[in-house]
This record gives structure tokens, C-alpha cells and sequence, in this order.
């Protein structure tokens, strides 16, 4: 072992096999005369043997085991403060990913003296509270403690086993030492129950001294006690050493055959003894997980709905979360929230007969049994989380919840809960989506909008103080503002509407009275009013002050103009009505085709009714620029259109319109007309409990326009990228923000906000390029789609297959040709499910969409393979290949080394007929004899066709897209079949 500097803090590698396969860590105790070297001593006999290095010991029993020694300021840790050991608990920590950030899932073994064994309990609390120290947690298989103080049946004694060891070391005790101790963190009961919660996931060898101490001439006792010693867990072993308190961790020649050989024995037993422990946070085996397995979800599917490998909190996991959010810290909700503010059982009554999940990718209504699952600071967090949900943009609610949590703790930890709130908030939505409280308070706003009784769209940022105060006064102990306690007085509209939404659903005790509109009304002590008193009147004007637009716009998708009918302006609203109308009908002309682009999938725009859709392709401006530049697609239809609403359109600079609010209101009402007509084609919102969309727009919003303006960005403007396409649509009816849109790249598949949006083939149902091009509109728990800061991206992972020449059992021979093969289509039945899970081993926050046949896994697929296996694989023509090659950057004509190949439609009296099982395992058959064609029959199983459809595309790129020599015909009822060729021109059908 080298000879350590002065450096009082470090983590140093002492054996570095250059295979090794699993780490210790040695930490030593308590350095009370705060020696340089003590680290290093702590584990040297006094015979000078270092067994953690010698070749004799330990190396010798593990050859591919690296020991590292770790060094800290013990003195400063344990006898200052909690944020003391907290400092030496992160430098642990930290130390340890950088030096195992080569592997940081290798099996890890803590080896701890005396106080250090207390250090070491505390870090894994903190590596399962922390997401970036999870590996850590993950990765470790037990605990050796030598002589570690646990705790004993009061905490004065256990501060008495500490003062023992300083006077060892030391020969003294400072008479205020164990009145520090009680404050330490160490050695609180928070720490004790704590580490309590997860004990039972490691193993733990306790060794303890079986003799006194000798110092200054005179016999001691022992320092630390069998009992103190003793861990008291069931999966802890407990054994004596024939050494006092300074040598139980060390090993010399004598005890090779013996004492030392004891714990190599045990220390193996505890490397290997399996694992039973599921990632931080993630799925305990409860009955609401017993729950998904009885509705059909298997075990990796609830996994991931548990927020399982993605340090995410799910409603499976919010309770426990919440409930070490108040271990860290030390307090009681009791001690905060006010007494009886919400009553859990009718809660549990009222929001527990029904959760929505998405299974097989569906969104389904499960029927529950009502049971008190959630606590009373859990249920408030979700009612809370939900009414801000409703009437907040997703950054201003995330905002207000932070400062809220802060302001009710009151605990001076702000680093620490802006680390650890995004995971708890996470949770309170996923509870609030699964019980479906997130349809009722976005209901009742909304309502409460169409009313006037609030001013449609979310709060304005400008109200975040008075929401914050409100919301303190509702949930706090002893709190008064503008009032008693039992009375807040606002003149906010919005604050009245919040409270109205936070008593319909679930807060029974919170009364909202307009004092102007009702006449005198009592309220006994118990309850809490919300009065509304000289409200203003005042209808915000974007024009006149651009922060006050209220963005968040309800879009009835069976009625879309209908969200004009409250804009706040002077004369007929029919008007900006009929405006909708003409270019909803102008936007519902265009036609979109998804194709390959250059570096991603573009649309390709075209109108319905216009033989010559693009009229002009002037460039666009720089700035606002002309109207034209707002539009998809010049057509005839929308410059005659533009010419009626503005005479002289083609010279108006934009800027002119936007300082005119009538012209601004006119102009705004034609563009979401166009954009709802065109892009509401893309939209399939078949799975919306309630047929709603919601636009975060406003009333004379520039930055709507900031939003749509084409951008030249492919090659022309009539071929936008795809993303941008999700971009458009996310921010139009999903609710999502400029700042969370402008975060798509080229591999966004769709986008969680204020509603979920997915491409089709993240559920299943990219079966053709037609419908690759679909976007699917949902209403759903979005924590259980991995996404990054609200976007999901596909997995960049490459498909794997294995081709596998077809047995010559599959060969069928059918005399009257096609027509045999009606029995087959009819007896295929469809069992093949499909489920969004995470990219477990490259990106977990990445996603892969897992297809089954009768429950067991085919293939795992990026969205990106079933696209371009849609889009690609079709019937191809001359005319398909020019426009594929075109916006590929191809030749006018197909390459003349270009594979052309010939069907045999002479040899369909017999084919290979291939079931579904002989894919599993990424497996695709090739034909044994390339005249007969493969047969996979999927008529009833459209996941199977998406599946098996990109397993051949995978297989056989880059034979596709093919140009066929000589064409063929198929069956009628084969006709919507899909077609391709093997290498060697073998037919592939897949009906």
C-alpha cells in the first residue's frame, strides 16, 4: 500500500488487476488525532501486514477483485454537523463514479471499521435518494462492518459508544461531544429508520471485538458491544474476533488458516447469494402491481410503468418517494399541512374505482377496488399538482409546485429538493392521470372559462405570487393572509376559479363565494373560504401587453371554430368565425405523403383540387415578411382567399396587420383555420376520452405566427421535415410549448405535454406509408412513455435479424392456386400485442416498441425500423422509383446495376407457408427454393404485419425499394397484400 500524502480526502486505487471483476471499498472510522495516514493504518496489523494489498490475503482469494481505499476528514465529518457528513458522503460518493465510470454495474463490497461503517450506510440512503448515485446503490452486494457501532435501545447510548472510541483514540472526550452527536446525522433516528427501508436488499458480515482495550497502563472495556455491533438484520452474519476494538479489522500470518479464511468464506457467500432487489423507486410487489398482472401486463411492461431502470416516479412509487422526501428531512407532514384539510377515504372512494392505463397500444379503463393507498400529503400534492395542471402552461405549474414544496418545508434545502422535486411532481401527475382527476379539473376550468366566469387559457406567469400565497394559506398550519386563517379575500377571478376546482375535486372543506355576486353566507370554523371581492374586469389584450396573453386555447376537435367564439373583441365574432371556416376549408385541400428526405422523413404537400399547386417560390423574407410566407402551400384557392380578406395582401408588410387588432384578430382566425384543416388530417384522436385538443395560443399572439412560419428548410417549402410537422401539431393540439417544440430533432416520434402525441408506429399501426404519416392524439399517464425534457425519441439501436432458411415441412401445395388459401387466412387469429418500453441497454430514456406472439417477445423495434420499412416497402413503379430518387438526391432513372427481378406467377400452386413462431428470436426465413414464394399469412393481425414487415426490411435491405422487370397480378383477395423480393428474387407476401 503506498504511503499516503497529505491530501485528507481522496479515493486510491491500492489493487488494479486489469480484469477485475468487482471492487471493494475500504473506509476506515473515527481519526481523532486527524494522523495523515490513518486510512492506511486502520488496516495494517501491528505486525505491519497490510492484508488488503498483501498477495497473501486478500489478492490471493480474489485475483479479479480491485481494493480501493477511501480517505476523509473523519474528525470534521462526525463531530461537526450534518452537513459535515453529508460532505463526505457526496465526496464518497462522487469519488466512486469517477473512478468506476469504465463499469459502473460492477459488483461492489464496502468494507467498513468502526465509524465508517455508519458512513457507508449513509451513502447507499443517498444513492437510492439521488438518481445520479443510483449505479452505486445498484451495483452493491453487501457490507463488512468491523466493529460498527449500530444502533442501540436509546440514542444517548450509542453516543456513549462513540465518546468510548474518541477517548481510545484520543484519550479524551470534549465534554459537548455526544450533544453534537445527538444533531448528527449519523445518529438520528431519520438515519436508523431510514437505512431500515432498505437493508433487506444487501447482506451484511458484523464482526466484533472480543477484547477489552489496553491504554495509558490500565484495562478498558470493550469500545463497541456484541449488541451495538449487531446489525440486527435477517440477512446479516455475526461473528467474534479474538482482537480488541483497533485490530478486529485487521488480519496477520497467524489467522491465514483461520479468522481470515472466515471471512473470505463469507465474504463469497455474500457476492454470490442472489439479488432480489428492483431499481430505485421502481416496482414493489404489491397489490397494485398483482392488479397489472391480472389485466394481462407482463412483468417488463410493469416495469417500465413503474418507472422501473428510468429513476422516475410513477403512481406505483409516489407514496414511498413522498414518504423519504420527510425522512431526509427529518419532519412530519402532520407537523406542517393543516389538521382535516382533506379526507383520504372519500377520496380513495371517489377517485379509486377506475384507473386508465395504455396496454397493447390502446389507452384502457381498468375497474379497481377502492383501497387507502396514499396519504393525506400525497393526495393534497395530487389535488394541487392537478387544479395547477389545468390552469397553468406545464413550465408555470412545474415553477409554482417548486416554490410551493420549498415554501411549505421551509427547511433551507433548496439545492437538495431542486434535485429531487421534478420526480416527486412527476409522480402527482402520473397519480392524477391514472385516476382520471386530470380530466375532471381540466373539465371544470374549462367549463368555467366558456362561462367568462375566468378568462379562457392558462394563468398568465405575472399571477405566480398570488397563487403561491393562496395555495400556502390553503395548505399550512397557522397561516393568515388577508384574513383569519379560515378566510383568504383575492380579487382574482382566477385564484376564485382555482379554489371552485380544488373543492370539485376532493378538497371538501374549501368554499369559494363571490362577495359582490352572493349575499352574506356563514361558515363555521372548520371550513375555509375564498372570498372574490372587486374582481377586475378587464380583458387582456395581447396588443397592449404581450405578457398577458393567456395561452392554452380548448379546441372541440368536432367543432374546432368554436374556439374563437370568446375572443374578447369589439363587433360581430361571426366574422373571425367565418374566417376559420375559409381556411379550415383551404387547409383540409392539402394532401401530405411521408417520404425519405436527405437526412430524415419529409412531407411532400400537395392540394387536392389544383393541378398546379405551387403558384410562386419566391423566397422567403427575412422578419416578418409577406402573408404568403405563413401558408403551407401557394395555391390559386388561397391567393383568391387572401385577396378577399386583404385587397392588397401581396404588398402588406405582416407588421402592418400586427399593430391593426382588428386586421391581426382576422388575419390570426384564417391561419388556425388552415393549420387546423391541414394538420387535423394527420391527427387521429380515435383513444381522446374527450374529443379536445389544446393549443398553446392566445388572442393576437405573434408568437403563433413565430411558431408556423415555413422555413426553406427541405428543398422546398412544400417538403417539410417531419419533426417540424410533430412540432406543429404538438404545439397546436397537444398544448405543448415553444420551448418544449422547439427541442425536436429528426428522431422525435412524438411528444408528451399537456396531452400525449405519438407517431403511429409507436403503437402498432404504421401498416402502410399512409398511415406512417398519422399522428395520434392521447390523453394518457405520459410517465410511462421514456421521453427527454418531453420529447420521445426513437432508439438509435440497429434491428438485428437472423435469416433462416425455411424446413421443407412448410411447403404447401395448393392445386387451385389461390383460392386454398381462404382457410388459412381464416384460421390466422391475431395475438400479437405490442407495448412502448424503454431502450434498456443503450438509453433508457430512448424508446423500442416490444411485439409479442401469445406473450413471448419477437422483436424489439425502433419506431424509426417500422417507418422505413412502411415507407419504403410498397409496390413500386417507375413513377415511384423518380420520386423516391428525386428527394433522395438519385438519378432521373433507376441505376442500371439496380436489382430487377421477375415474378414466377406460374409456380403459385405451392408456396412455403411460414406461422408466426418462426420469427421469435429476430429469426426471418429465406426460401429454400427461390421459384417458390414465402407465404405469412397476417390478414387478422395487423401488429404482426407492422413486425414481420420490418424484420424482412431489415433482412433484405437493400433489395428494397425494387423496380420490377415484369409485373404481376395478385388474387383478389390478396390484393391489399404486401410484396417483396429476396435477393435472389423470391417472392415474399404478406397478406
Amino acid at each position: 500500500m503506498q504511503s499516503a500524502d497529505n491530501e485528507r480526502n481522496f479515493l486510491r486505487v491500492v489493487v488494479d488487476p486489469p480484469d477485475a471483476e468487482i471492487d471493494f471499498i475500504a473506509i476506515h472510522g473515527l481519526n481523532p488525532k486527524n494522523s495523515s495516514n490513518h486510512a492506511e493504518k486502520t488496516w495494517t496489523s501491528r505486525n505491519g501486514v497490510k492484508w488488503l494489498e498483501d498477495k497473501r490475503f486478500l489478492p490471493a482469494e480474489f485475483p479479479k477483485a480491485r481494493v480501493l481505499l477511501f480517505g476523509y476528514n473523519s474528525s470534521v465529518a462526525i463531530e461537526s454537523s450534518p452537513a459535515g457528513v453529508r460532505e463526505q458522503v457526496n465526496n464518497l460518493l462522487n469519488h466512486l463514479e469517477r473512478v468506476r465510470s469504465s463499469d459502473l454495474n460492477r459488483p461492489l463490497v464496502f468494507m467498513c471499521h468502526s465509524l465508517g461503517g455508519l458512513i457507508a450506510k449513509r451513502a447507499l440512503v443517498t444513492a437510492k435518494l439521488k438518481a445520479e448515485h443510483n449505479p452505486t446503490y445498484m451495483s452493491t452486494r453487501g457490507i463488512v462492518f468491523f466493529g460498527t457501532p449500530h444502533w442501540g435501545s436509546r440514542l444517548a447510548e450509542t453516543g456513549g459508544t462513540v465518546a468510548k472510541i474518541v477517548r481510545f483514540f484520543r484519550g479524551e472526550a470534549r465534554n459537548n461531544f455526544v450533544d453534537v452527536l445527538r444533531e448528527n446525522s449519523l445518529l438520528t433516528e431519520e438515519m436508523r429508520d431510514t437505512f431500515r427501508y432498505i437493508q433487506d436488499e444487501f447482506s451484511f458480515l458484523s464482526f466484533y471485538e472480543t477484547k477489552k482495550v489496553k491504554l495509558g497502563g490500565r484495562n478498558w472495556d470493550f469500545i463497541v458491544t456484541k449488541e451495538s455491533a449487531t446489525l440486527g438484520a435477517s440477512n446479516e452474519e455475526v461473528f467474534p474476533r479474538e482482537e480488541d476494538h483497533s485490530g478486529v479489522c485487521t488480519y496477520e500470518e497467524s489467522d491465514r488458516d483461520s479468522a481470515f479464511m472466515q471471512l473470505i468464506f463469507n465474504i463469497k457467500r455474500v457476492i454470490n447469494r442472489p439479488i432480489s432487489r428492483v431499481n430505485p423507486f421502481a416496482l414493489v410487489l404489491t397489490a397494485g402491481s398483482n392488479a397489472l398482472v391480472q389485466w394481462g401486463f407482463p412483468g417488463q411492461d410493469i416495469a417500465n410503468i413503474s418507472g422501473g431502470g428510468r429513476n422516475i416516479v410513477t403512481w406505483m412509487t409516489a407514496k414511498s418517494k413522498d414518504a423519504s422526501l420527510f425522512d431526509f428531512h427529518d419532519i412530519r407532514y402532520e407537523d406542517i399541512l393543516r389538521k382535516g384539510i382533506i379526507e383520504p377515504a372519500w377520496l380513495h372512494n371517489n377517485w379509486g374505482q377506475s384507473i386508465r392505463l395504455l396496454k397493447n397500444g390502446r389507452v384502457e379503463t381498468f375497474q379497481t377496488t377502492p383501497k387507502v393507498d396514499l396519504d393525506v400529503f400525497t393526495w393534497l400534492m395530487v389535488l394541487i399538482y392537478s387544479a395547477l395542471n389545468a390552469s397553468l402552461s406545464d413550465s408555470h405549474c412545474y415553477d409554482v409546485m417548486f416554490d410551493f414544496v420549498v415554501g411549505i418545508l421551509q427547511t433551507g434545502s433548496e439545492e437538495y429538493l431542486y434535485a429531487e422535486l421534478p420526480s416527486h411532481i412527476e409522480g402527482w401527475n402520473s397519480i392524477a392521470s391514472v385516476r382520471m382527476i386530470n380530466d375532471a379539473t381540466q373539465e371544470e376550468w374549462n367549463r368555467m372559462g366558456r362561462e367568462g366566469t375566468h378568462c379562457v387559457g392558462f394563468i398568465p406567469k405575472a399571477e405566480h405570487q398570488d397563487i403561491l400565497d393562496f395555495l400556502i394559506w390553503l395548505a399550512t398550519k397557522n397561516s393568515s393572509s388577508n384574513g383569519d386563517a379560515s378566510q383568504y379575500t383575492t380579487t382574482s377571478k382566477d385564484i376564485y376559479c382555482l379554489a371552485k376546482v380544488l373543492r370539485r375535486i376532493g378538497i371538501l372543506s374549501l368554499h369559494a363565494v363571490d362577495v359582490q355576486g352572493t349575499t352574506n353566507q356563514e361558515f363555521d370554523e372548520n371550513q375555509l373560504v375564498v372570498k372574490l371581492n372587486k374582481a377586475s374586469t378587464h380583458i387582456p389584450n395581447g396588443l397592449e401587453n404581450p405578457a398577458s396573453i393567456r395561452r392554452g386555447m380548448e379546441i372541440p376537435l368536432d367543432n374546432m371554430r368554436v374556439a374563437l367564439s370568446s375572443w374578447p373583441l369589439l363587433g360581430s365574432p361571426n366574422i373571425l368565425l367565418e374566417h376559420f371556416s375559409l381556411g379550415q376549408e383551404l387547409g383540409r385541400d392539402l394532401k401530405f405523403a411521408l417520404y425519405p428526405g436527405y437526412s430524415e422523413y419529409v412531407y411532400i404537400i400537395s392540394s387536392r383540387t389544383t393541378q398546379k399547386s405551387t403558384l410562386s417560390h419566391r423566397p422567403l423574407r427575412k422578419g416578418p415578411g409577406n402573408i404568403e410566407d405563413y401558408f403551407l402551400l401557394p395555391t390559386v384557392h388561397l391567393h383568391n382567399a387572401l385577396t378577399d380578406l386583404f385587397p392588397n395582401w401581396e404588398s402588406i408588410d405582416v407588421e402592418e396587420v400586427f399593430g391593426n387588432s382588428n386586421m391581426f384578430a382576422r388575419l390570426q382566425s384564417f391561419v388556425l383555420g388552415y393549420y387546423y384543416g391541414a394538420l387535423g388530417q394527420l391527427v387521429v384522436d380515435e383513444q381522446l376520452k374527450t374529443k379536445v385538443a389544446l393549443g398553446y395560443w392566445g388572442w393576437w399572439d405573434r408568437e403563433l405566427f413565430t411558431t408556423i412560419k415555413c422555413r426553406a428548410e427541405v428543398p422546398t417549402r412544400k417538403y417539410p421535415r417531419r419533426h417540424s410537422i410533430i412540432m406543429l401539431i404538438a404545439y397546436l393540439f397537444a398544448g405543448a410549448d415553444l420551448e418544449l417544440a422547439s427541442r425536436l430533432d429528426h428522431r422525435a416520434t412524438g411528444v408528451v405535454a399537456k396531452r400525449t402525441l405519438l407517431t403511429a408506429s409507436m403503437l402498432g399501426r404504421a401498416n402502410n406509408s399512409e398511415n406512417a404519416a398519422k399522428l395520434f392524439l392521447l390523453d394518457m399517464d405520459r410517465s410511462c412513455i421514456p421521453n427527454k425534457l418531453g420529447v420521445v425519441l426513437s432508439s438509435r439501436e440497429a434491428l438485428e435479424v437472423t435469416s433462416e432458411v425455411v424446413s421443407p415441412d412448410m411447403l404447401r401445395h395448393f392445386p387451385n392456386k389461390f383460392e386454398d388459401f381462404q382457410d388459412i387466412l381464416r384460421d390466422q387469429q391475431d395475438d400479437f400485442t405490442i407495448h412502448i418500453e424503454p431502450d434498456w441497454k443503450v438509453d433508457p430514456q430512448t424508446c423500442l416498441v416490444v411485439y409479442r406472439y401469445n406473450g413471448r417477445v419477437v422483436q424489439r423495434l425502433s419506431a424509426a425500423d417500422c417507418d422505413a420499412a412502411a415507407i419504403f416497402w410498397r409496390p413500386q413503379t417507375r413513377r415511384d422509383w423518380l420520386i423516391d430518387g428525386r428527394m433522395m438526391g438519385f438519378a432521373s432513372d433507376p441505376p442500371l446495376d439496380y436489382p430487377k427481378v421477375t415474378a414466377y406467377p406460374e409456380l403459385f400452386s405451392k408456396a412455403y407457408v411460414v406461422p408466426f413462431s418462426k420469427f421469435f428470436g429476430g429469426r426471418v426465413p429465406i426460401a429454400y427454393d427461390h421459384r417458390i414464394p414465402i407465404f405469412v399469412p397476417t390478414q387478422n393481425s395487423p401488429k404482426a404485419r407492422v413486425c414481420i414487415k420490418a424484420m424482412f426490411y431489415s433482412a433484405l435491405c437493400p433489395n428494397i425499394p425494387h423496380y420490377l422487370e415484369k409485373t404481376y397480378e395478385l388474387p383478389p383477395d390478396l390484393k391489399d397484400a404486401i410484396v417483396a423480393h429476396g435477393k435472389d428474387g423470391a417472392l415474399i407476401i404478406i397478406p
